[in-house]
């Protein structure tokens, strides 16, 4: 039965995330399911991690995300593993999904969890391939790379660019950080 039930809630989510486009992420729907499984009162914790798993080995990008995630962050009955979470997020970022591309432009960036080794170059790489796709976070690595000239060469004017991208991406820091440049005058906004 609560199967049944977490298979209509994911369709009707699936189809309500169609006609609000791409804002409406896995991250979302992957909540929106656990807490309808908590709200059942059933001790199925590994029901949605199962099914997860499942579309993800067949190459549902979506469902890779959300299984990255997962593993990042050990929620929902999942053991944190930062090599898990970096191979599904590396299936995914394959795939194409620009939040996974993100993701692991992060691992590459901060060198995470001793999973993965810092490595500037991938990390533009993937950052470069998510802000392609609007990827506002994306968007704000590179900027923050041209700032501190890890990987490319310093430029103030591509960190600019990239931060106004991430900014008008709806970026939270890269709001406040513009926002900082143009109260203080540090760097010229035109």
């Amino acid at each position: 039965m609560l199967l049944e039930v977490v298979n209509f809630f994911q369709k009707s989510l699936i189809a309500l995330g169609s006609v609000l486009g791409r804002a409406f992420s896995a991250r979302i729907l992957l909540s929106l399911l656990c807490i309808l499984i908590i709200a059942t009162s059933c001790n199925h914790k590994n029901t949605l991690f199962s099914m997860l798993h499942e579309t993800a080995l067949k190459d549902d990008a979506e469902s890779q995300l959300a299984l990255g995630y997962m593993y990042y962050m050990g929620k929902n009955g999942v053991r944190k593993s930062c090599s898990k979470s970096f191979y599904w997020y590396g299936k995914a970022a394959a795939l194409g999904n620009d939040e996974a591309q993100a993701a692991l432009a992060l691992f590459y960036y901060k060198g995470e969890c001793n999973a993965v080794k810092k490595d500037f170059a991938k990390t533009f790489y993937w950052a470069q391939k998510a802000a392609e796709q609007n990827n506002a976070m994306a968007s704000f690595i590179l900027s923050i790379m041209y700032y501190k000239g890890c990987g490319v060469g310093k430029s103030m004017e591509n960190h600019m660019l990239w931060l106004k991208k991430s900014a008008e991406l709806g970026h939270r820091a890269a709001k406040i950080m513009l926002n900082v440049y143009k109260n203080n005058k540090h760097i010229p906004i035109e």
